[in-house]
C-alpha cells in the first residue's frame, strides 16, 4: 500500500483534468480542475528522508469551472510519519475571499468536485493515513483488470462518447489479464469511517491501484472503483487516465482525472517552486 501511495514516478507536473457525475438520463455538468505538485520523494537531489522534514509532497487544485466552483483551490501538504503530522491542509475560497486551514480534506469526508459520491481517501484508491484500519495482505491473484488504456485517453474521444448513464461507454477502457496484489482494511473497533470494509486490488508491475470494493457499516457491497493506467513512454512512469466510482446502490457514478479534451500533461515542470505551495500564494493563484 505503501508502494501506492509513494510512487517511484515523477518529480514536478502540472495538467488539466476534468470530473463528471451523470445523472439518469446521462446528463452532466463537469469540472475542470488545473493541478500540479511537487513530489520531493522524487527528487534527485534528496539522497535521505530526513532531508524531506516529514513532508513527501506538495499539490494544489485550483478549480476552473463550472462557474459555481471556479475560483477554489486547495492546498496540500503530505507527510510521511503521519502519526508525528496528520496531513496539512488549505482551502481559498472566492467567496469569502480568505484561506482556512482544512483538516477535513481527509478521511471519509467527501472529496473535492465529487459531487459527494467519493471519499477524500478513496480519490486515486487510496491516499492519506492508514490508521483507521486494520490491514491484511490477502495474497496474489489473476485478474482482468484496466491496462494500457490509450484509446480512453485518446485526444480523438470527446467525454460524451464514453459518458453515459449508469456506467462508461465498455467500448473504450481496455483489459488484461494480470497478476494483482490484494489487500484487505478492516476498519478498528472504536473509530469511524462511512466504509467498513475495502479490498484493493495493486497491479504487481506499477503497484497501482487499479480496483477496489468498498463497503458499508452493514458489510453491504456500495461502491466499486476502477482506475485506468497507461504508460507515458517518455517520461517514463506509470500515468493515468483517469478513473470511475460506481454507487451501486444510488444508480449513479463519478468519473474523474479525464484528460481527452484538455492540454497535455506536463511531467516536467521545472518551473514549479516551492514558494508556490505556501497558504498566501493560493489566493493569488485563484484570481478571484
Amino acid at each position: 500500500m505503501w508502494n501506492h501511495m509513494m510512487p517511484l514516478s515523477i518529480f514536478k507536473a502540472t495538467r488539466q483534468f476534468a470530473a463528471a457525475v451523470p445523472t439518469s438520463s446521462g446528463n452532466y455538468v463537469h469540472f475542470t480542475v488545473q493541478d500540479e505538485a511537487i513530489v520531493a520523494w522524487n527528487d534527485p537531489k534528496i539522497t535521505k528522508v530526513e532531508q524531506l522534514e516529514n513532508v513527501w509532497a506538495k499539490y494544489i487544485a485550483h478549480t476552473l469551472a463550472p462557474a459555481r466552483s471556479a475560483g477554489n483551490v486547495v492546498l496540500v501538504h503530505e507527510t510521511i510519519n503521519m502519526a508525528k503530522q496528520a496531513r496539512l491542509a488549505w482551502f481559498y475560497s472566492p467567496g469569502t475571499r480568505r484561506v482556512r486551514r482544512a483538516p477535513d480534506i481527509a478521511y471519509d469526508n467527501p472529496g473535492t468536485n465529487t459531487d459527494g459520491m467519493a471519499t477524500v481517501d478513496s480519490l486515486g484508491g487510496f491516499n492519506g493515513s492508514p490508521d483507521r484500519y486494520d490491514w491484511t495482505f490477502i495474497g496474489k491473484k489473476e485478474l482482468y483488470i484496466p491496462y494500457n488504456n490509450y484509446r480512453l485517453g485518446s485526444d480523438k474521444v470527446k467525454y460524451d462518447d464514453y459518458i453515459q448513464p449508469y456506467h462508461i461507454n465498455q467500448e473504450y477502457p481496455r483489459y488484461e489479464l494480470h497478476r494483482v496484489w490484494v489487500i484487505e482494511a478492516n476498519l478498528k473497533p472504536g473509530t469511524r469511517h462511512v466504509y467498513q470494509r475495502r479490498r484493493f486490488y495493486i497491479d504487481e508491475d506499477s503497484w497501482g491501484i487499479v480496483a477496489t470494493e468498498l463497503y458499508d457499516t452493514r458489510g453491504e457491497l456500495w461502491r466499486v472503483q476502477e482506475n485506468f493506467p497507461m504508460t507515458a513512454y517518455e517520461v517514463p512512469t506509470c500515468s493515468g487516465i483517469g478513473g470511475t466510482s460506481y454507487d451501486l446502490m444510488g444508480e449513479r457514478y463519478l468519473i474523474g482525472g479525464l484528460i481527452n479534451e484538455e492540454p497535455p500533461i506536463n511531467y516536467f515542470a521545472d518551473e514549479l517552486n516551492e514558494d508556490r505551495y505556501t497558504p498566501a500564494s493560493i489566493s493569488k493563484l485563484s484570481g478571484r
